[in-house]
Order: structure tokens, then sequence, then C-alpha cells
């Protein structure tokens, strides 16, 4: 195991501020799920996870990495407010897109930017 993953990983905290954290949280299980399963395989059943869960987790990943994109990219100190509008209107088309395929967190990301818009 030891000659895949060469470098230390830190653990990553829970901010409840952020859903950003939830994002590299998740990435960071994703990223380590090799060691994970071989771990569970000899004998620590306390971190088995099942196909359909890792299928699930790394889906939340998939979903939450584009707007953790977008939250940086918004951090720049030189945005204009049209670098702005086309960040924030992509990433609810994003969702809009995502909802129609049966995603119910993509709906409800996308139903939360729209109740900002309307503010």
């Amino acid at each position: 195991l030891k000659r895949r993953f060469k470098y230390k990983v830190d653990a990553i905290l829970d901010d409840e501020t952020s859903w950003g954290s939830i994002f590299q949280m998740l990435n960071r299980i994703v990223h380590l799920q090799y060691i994970i399963n071989k771990m569970s395989d000899c004998g620590n059943q306390e971190i088995t996870l099942t196909v359909a869960q890792w299928t699930q987790m790394t889906g939340l990943r998939d979903l939450l990495e584009k707007a953790y994109d977008v939250v940086l990219r918004l951090q720049y100190s030189d945005i204009t407010p049209g670098y702005f509008l086309r960040k924030w209107s992509g990433l609810r088309l994003f969702y809009d897109h995502h909802a129609g395929r049966g995603s119910s967190l993509a709906g409800e990301l996308a139903s939360s930017m729209k109740l900002r818009e309307d503010q």
C-alpha cells in the first residue's frame, strides 16, 4: 500500500459554514478508495463500503465539484459582474440539467439558486 501513495494526507475537517469541506472530504475518500478497499479486504469491517455506497459517494462528489470550482473562481479579486453572472448561470444550468436526470440534490441546489436570484 505504501508504494501506491508515497505522500502523507492530512484529515479534512468539516466546516459547518462551508459545504466546500464536504466536497473535499468526499474527494479525499474517493481518492483513497483503493486503500480503503484493501484495508476492508484485510478484515477491517468497520470501513467496508458497498459498490452502491461508493457509487453514491462518487456521484455526490461529482455534483459538488462543479460548485466548488465556481466558488473558487469567484474568489478572485478582479471578477466583473458579467463573469460572475456567467459562472452563476452556468452552475444553475448544470444543476437544472442534473435535476432533469433525476438528481434530487441537484434539483434542491438549483431551486435554492433560483430563490437567491428572485430576492
